[in-house]
């Protein structure tokens, strides 16, 4: 913090008039950020998956049965498909469809 306002991690200190010898206060910052997102088009809600990290090195079929255990819907009506709409299997892990943290997939 600077003059009693946040500072983001993408300015220069220069350009927001932090001169040499000034004094910044340091703090950490915890955010809960969801580890993917589930847009449901039934819905139309995007449901935020706050799983461990590990969920993404998992299969296919554990999101879906975390999916069917948030939205009520049977495992059996409903597929995943990925951001670019290619439909994911359960034997493979989200791995395989290059998820990673932050990613939106579909049912």
């Amino acid at each position: 913090m600077y003059a009693g306002a946040a500072l983001k991690d993408s300015w220069s200190l220069a350009d927001v008039g932090i001169s040499f010898c000034s004094t910044l206060k340091c703090f950490v910052k915890e955010e809960d950020k969801p580890t993917l997102y589930v847009f449901n088009a039934v819905t139309q809600e995007t449901m935020p998956m706050m799983e461990n990290i590990s969920l993404l090195s998992k299969k296919v079929s554990d999101l879906r049965t975390l999916v069917a255990l948030r939205c009520g819907f049977p495992v059996s009506v409903f597929c995943l498909r990925t951001p670019n709409g290619m439909e994911m299997y359960d034997c493979n892990t989200l791995r395989d469809y290059q998820t990673d943290i932050g990613t939106a997939h579909y049912i």
